[in-house]
């Protein structure tokens, strides 16, 4: 008797809902005002990958109705999730120079100087800190939003699937000790809120085969709410736009091209929503057979005659 096939792992996705200007008091949650000035943000702001995904995020600084001359930010990130990467997806290094691409108001001239542009990868600090320079070079105030510089990622370990981790895998601005992320203007800090960015790793990619004709695979998600913990039930609907089709109950079933298709599922919940990749890899060729094809004619007396043919 054949062993049963094992249960496929499932894919999992994460809702984070992040409310800026938090604070926690008395064990919970509340919304305090935050003052106004240019917010700092991460975008996307939920990214979910597997082990050994690669994954950018913009770092942003609205600067609408605020002008500013300087802008830098000093990021929190966990060195044991994720791996700081170069736009070639090498490991950065301490001692490399530069390793952060500009942003678009260097790339544009509207700002002219880069003054800090480094990452410590055994701390898991990244800063980068740019403005107009000098008057006399022709530099602008910034006064819309706008990138200052792009990082990426390498995913290097599990969180999507303990709810416990899932707040683990952050990228925060730092606004305490001697690196202070901020916006200034004519020497005053101008700064608004700080946002945070939620990464979710999971096992591995979502591959699925079609070897059997049809394979499948379920979805699952997971949801946590401001402060990191669990919410549930949690409520999803599910769509497939490539690579095969999924039901009500998240379970996704290939399709039979292969291929990769990027973004192919969605988890919607309520206004949140977010989206995985899936793999659809073909199954192995099946084993060749041997055919033996007679052609048969008949003769004018209706007598069957064997006919040799060429078969190309």
């Amino acid at each position: 008797m054949p062993e049963p096939e094992p249960e496929p792992a499932p894919c999992g996705f994460t809702f984070a809902n992040t409310i800026d200007g938090g604070d926690i008091e008395a064990g919970h949650g509340s919304i305090s005002v935050p003052k106004a000035g240019a917010d700092f943000s991460f975008a996307p702001d939920s990214t979910f990958t597997a082990i050994g995904g690669y994954f950018n995020v913009d770092v942003r600084v609205d600067a609408t109705g605020f002008n500013i001359d300087t802008a830098q930010a000093h990021i929190l990130y966990d060195p044991t999730l994720l791996e700081a990467v170069d736009q070639n997806n090498d490991p950065i290094e301490a001692s490399d120079l530069a390793p952060l691409p500009n942003g678009e108001l260097i790339a544009d001239g509207t700002w002219k100087d880069v003054l800090a542009n480094a990452v410590d990868p055994t701390r898991g600090l990244i800063s980068y800190a740019a403005g107009k320079g000098s008057p006399l070079n022709g530099g602008s105030d910034a006064t819309t939003l706008f990138t200052l510089t792009t990082l990426r990622f390498k995913a290097l370990t599990v969180t999507t699937l303990t709810s416990e981790a899932v707040s683990d895998a952050t990228l925060t601005f730092s606004e305490h000790g001697l690196r202070v992320t901020k916006a200034v203007f004519a020497g005053n800090n101008v700064t608004g809120v700080l946002g945070r960015a939620t990464i979710s790793i999971a096992d591995s990619p979502c591959t699925f085969s079609f070897a059997d004709m049809v394979a499948d695979a379920p979805f699952v998600a997971f949801g946590t709410h401001a402060f990191g913990n669990s919410v549930s039930p949690l409520s999803v609907t599910w769509a497939a736009s490539a690579g095969g089709s999924i039901d009500a109950n998240g379970l996704f079933t290939a399709g039979q091209v292969a291929g990769s298709f990027p973004g192919a599922v969605s988890a919607t919940s309520g206004s949140l929503s977010s989206l995985a990749s899936v793999g659809v890899s073909p199954g192995p060729v099946p084993a060749p057979t041997t055919n033996t094809i007679t052609a048969l004619d008949s003769d004018g007396d209706g007598g069957q005659v064997l006919i040799g043919n060429h078969w190309g």
